[in-house]
């Protein structure tokens, strides 16, 4: 943000942002970034992970590298997980979320035919991913696989949750109204 500050002539503007950098609150260009934080959210995400029938967890997380919130995810949930003695990260995949749609179903394909059985958690930093996994899932057999996301909350993800008909099990909702009103009020 700040290069991109450097641009303008005269005083800088009064930036607010959301999730524009890994830490909420007040920063070195942002007046305010309105966040959840981020270690809790992903704290809470892999405190799900729960290994199936007395066995291991194998789980995939998929991750967006271009924001600095999302690798701070990431690397919390990788971390949680390395703590568990019955999970096992697999792998992670760095997609863009706005790519999620089109690169997703391969991913899922290719994670499949890679581990297998072994695989049976998704950890998302977003609800975006889970979006494109149940249909491409299912058609892999693999209706077992239990996905969590790491943050969002989206209408979409709710009802999925709720209707019971998807593998996600979970998304750590963000309060986005309240942050609306925060970044309007900013």
């Amino acid at each position: 943000i700040a290069d991109r500050l450097a641009a303008f002539a005269g005083p800088a503007p009064v930036l607010v942002g959301w999730h524009a950098s890994s830490n909420g609150g007040h920063g070195s260009s942002l007046f305010a970034n309105v966040s959840s934080d981020p270690l809790v959210v992903a704290d809470m995400a892999a405190a799900l992970v729960t290994p199936p029938g007395g066995g291991q967890a194998g789980v995939v997380i998929f991750n967006d590298a271009r924001f600095d919130i999302a690798n701070t995810k990431t690397l919390r949930m990788r971390e949680a997980l390395s703590r568990c003695p019955r999970c096992g990260l697999l792998a992670v995949e760095d997609i863009p979320i706005s790519s999620a749609a089109r690169e997703v179903p391969a991913a899922l394909a290719r994670l499949q035919q890679q581990f297998g059985a072994r695989w049976t958690h998704v950890l998302a930093i977003n609800d975006v991913y889970m979006d494109s996994m149940h249909f491409p899932l299912l058609a892999l057999g693999r209706h077992d696989i239990v996905g969590i996301a790491a943050g969002d909350g989206s209408r979409t993800a709710l009802s999925r949750i709720r209707s019971g008909r998807s593998q996600q099990l979970a998304t750590i909702a963000e309060p986005t109204g309240l942050q609306g009103w925060q970044l309007a009020d900013g």
